[in-house]
């Protein structure tokens, strides 16, 4: 299902920036050209349920996306945010905590404030801390550690 929210030439870009260019900003860039950032929200969210070579491969690539230094510049944007709220919320365990990892990240290369100008994101990093896995809730104090400190 996951595979299907995505075409080949998207496929193909996904393997190709978790293989060769995971942090490189301009392959990102290249990367998001081809894969919209709501395809692969979308498609993430289509195989969170799965832990299959596809899952990892979209987590991957969606950290990539998000990683500093160039990660802000996506995670910020206005479409992107709802996304970012989603994955904070999301139904599987470790796409929770996977988002909040980014976050985390982002807020330690200094994006904190900006992550404090979005209430929508702050409010759900702050719901989590009361999640009823532990897991959960640890990285989400962690998070709002890291961007009270950043």
């Amino acid at each position: 299902m996951a595979a299907e929210t995505l075409t080949g030439d998207q496929l193909a870009a996904c393997e190709k920036l978790v293989k060769h260019g995971g942090n490189n900003s301009d392959a990102v860039a290249a990367f998001v050209a081809v894969v919209p950032i709501e395809s692969l929200f979308l498609a993430l969210n289509a195989a969170a349920t799965r832990r299959n070579e596809l899952s990892r491969m979209l987590q991957s690539a969606t950290a990539a996306v998000f990683s500093p230094p160039h990660g802000a510049g996506y995670a910020f944007e206005a479409e992107v945010v709802p996304f970012l709220v989603a994955g904070i919320g999301h139904p599987t365990t470790e796409l929770r905590v996977k988002t909040l990892e980014i976050l985390s990240k982002l807020a330690s290369a200094g994006a904190g404030p900006q992550i404090c100008s979005e209430t929508l994101l702050l409010d759900a990093i702050v719901a989590r801390l009361a999640d009823s896995d532990g897991s959960v809730a640890t990285k989400a104090a962690d998070t709002l550690l890291v961007v009270a400190t950043s």
